[in-house]
């Protein structure tokens, strides 16, 4: 059963019911507010995924860092290979 629109009117139980009517600059405004909320989410999921790229980066300059003083073969071996899997990450998103 589908729900009346505004301004349709409805039988129930043999009474004509009248929906009030809507004024037709609150619906234009809804309308407005609703595209706008629309397009303000799109723009944070896309901001929110260039933050993941920024953290991987972010990380990856911290390890190097914090290595690159006194490094050992395991942690060059360790930080090149989280650079590397975190340069396969961003190739894969990418892709998509």
């Amino acid at each position: 059963m589908a729900f009346p629109q505004v301004g349709e009117r409805e039988v129930v139980d043999e009474t004509v019911i009248q929906h009030p009517a809507a004024d037709k600059k609150s619906v234009q405004a809804t309308q407005l507010l609703l595209l706008a909320l629309k397009a303000l989410s799109q723009r944070t999921v896309i901001a929110l995924s260039n933050l993941f790229t920024l953290i991987g980066l972010a990380s990856a300059f911290w390890l190097w860092w914090t290595v690159l003083v006194n490094p050992t073969v395991n942690q060059l071996v360790g930080v090149g290979g989280y650079s590397v899997f975190l340069l396969l990450l961003e190739y894969v998103r990418r892709i998509r």
